[in-house]
């Protein structure tokens, strides 16, 4: 360090000494100078001294701080100082669980049913007796069309039947009276009474009252028929709900005209709903309709649901190489809602054993993601020290982190640091208490 301060001193004295000849030249060679370059001279020489100085000062700063920092090898394990306090810590020890692997796929939230109701006949709004949000039963009335046209025709197809019965019934008369004239005819012509003639003539106005009697049933079966046509013409005016629902969307209002196919409103399903997952053809192989272990979470809140159902479309997409679950999902709450996102975990692979612990003792950095264990220091009473182990996480589940066991520097036992452990440097001293409960409920 010497050597260093004495070869700067000699260089800002060799400096200031340069530029003194050098003041002195100018002046013995340029006597005849005016008095304001010698000034401009001087003040030259005094901003060289100046900047001399500022070197000598850096350099003496700089030799303190050298002189101040710790001489290798006198810190504590792996560079951490030995004048450093001991951190206090949790940890929680270090599980081992045999697990398969996660994949997630994303997917929406679809009703179950849903509707849009439409008008079955023309005709102007009366009534509309729903709006967007209301609960329905099926057969609920949500809307009524005026009816007073097909109620008029409904009156005169009820007139027309009453007509076509009492034809009916007179045609019956004739022909009963067609039957009774030909016996007693065919019963003169064997005692010779009447002549040939007049029984071919009954037996002819026998055949006309049989298709006189015909038509008049047909007419009572088409006044029937139109009439009954009518009925459900004006039964198709009051709109009813097909299932129970909530109405989502209100499209017409009273005294609007609305012709047949025209949608009123729509209606979906609240319980079940069903959660539609694209999945990549890859992972085909791994589910069946009863997985126990597919789980569907919300995105929104992160909340895990187990479905009652899952269907497999067995249709994969040529580009996208995807194919779709379709899983029913209990909605008892009422508060899932269609169009909501979720994915799914799909159990994929082999059971494997991996290393299970709190996601609190997780810290993710640029270099990539670590933990830091407990570990017994070298020196026997010492306090434990912290050990840093890089993390490869396979999945995670609730508040839980799965790590792998292969190629893991985990072993059993270890007490992995779940709190304290953000600023803590490897080979710091430790005091070290056990956390009893996690901060975060487990995944339900």
């Amino acid at each position: 360090m010497r050597t260093i301060l004495n070869t700067h001193f000699r260089l800002a004295k060799s400096v200031c000494a340069w530029n003194t000849g050098k003041a002195f030249i100018m002046s013995d060679s340029r006597s005849t100078t005016k008095t304001s370059s010698e000034e401009t001279n001087a003040r030259r020489n005094i901003i060289v001294a100046a900047l001399a100085i500022l070197v000598i000062a850096a350099t003496i700063y700089s030799v303190r701080l050298m002189q101040d920092a710790p001489i290798a090898g006198s810190g504590g394990p792996d560079g951490a100082p030995m004048s450093m306090p001991p951190a206090a810590v949790y940890v929680e020890t270090l599980l081992k669980e045999s697990v398969q692997a996660e994949a997630i796929v994303t997917g929406i939230l679809r009703a179950a049913s849903e509707a849009k109701i439409a008008a079955r006949e023309p005709g102007a709004i009366v009534e509309m007796l729903v709006d967007e949000g209301d609960e329905i039963k099926q057969n609920d009335v949500i809307a009524k069309l005026d009816d007073r046209r097909i109620t008029a025709l409904i009156e005169e197809a009820q007139a027309t039947l009453a007509s076509a019965k009492g034809l009916a019934g007179q045609r019956k008369a004739e022909l009963e009276r067609a039957e009774s004239d030909l016996g007693m005819k065919r019963r003169l012509r064997d005692s010779k009474a009447v002549s040939q003639s007049d029984v071919l003539d009954a037996e002819r106005a026998l055949a006309v009252a049989i298709a006189q009697s015909g038509v008049a049933t047909d007419g009572i079966a088409e006044a029937e028929s139109r009439l009954s046509f009518l009925s459900v013409q004006l039964e198709d005016l009051t709109i009813r709900a097909p299932f129970d629902g909530v109405i989502v969307e209100r499209r017409s209002e009273p005294g609007e005209w609305v012709a047949a196919g025209t949608i009123v409103a729509s209606l979906v399903t609240i319980d079940p709903v069903e959660a539609w997952l694209r999945v990549p053809s890859r992972h085909l192989d791994y589910l069946n309709s009863d997985s126990p272990n597919f789980r569907v979470r919300r995105s929104s809140s992160g909340q895990i649901i187990t479905p009652h159902k899952i269907e497999i479309i067995p249709k994969v997409e040529s580009l996208s190489q995807l194919f779709t679950i379709v899983a029913t999902i209990p909605n008892t709450t009422r508060k899932l809602a269609s169009g909501e996102s979720v994915t799914g975990l799909l159990p994929v692979g082999e059971l494997e054993p991996h290393w299970l612990f709190s996601t609190d003792a997780v810290i993710r950095s640029v270099s990539g993601e670590f933990a830091y264990v407990a570990a017994k220091s070298e020196k026997e009473g010492d306090l434990p020290v912290a050990r840093r182990i890089p993390i490869n996480i396979a999945f995670e589940r609730g508040n839980k982190v799965y790590v792998p066991v292969a190629g893991s520097e985990f072993t059993m036992d270890d007490q992995i640091i779940v709190e304290g452990n953000e600023r803590l440097m490897p080979g710091r001293s430790l005091m070290v208490k056990v956390r009893e409960e996690p901060r975060s409920a487990p995944a339900r």
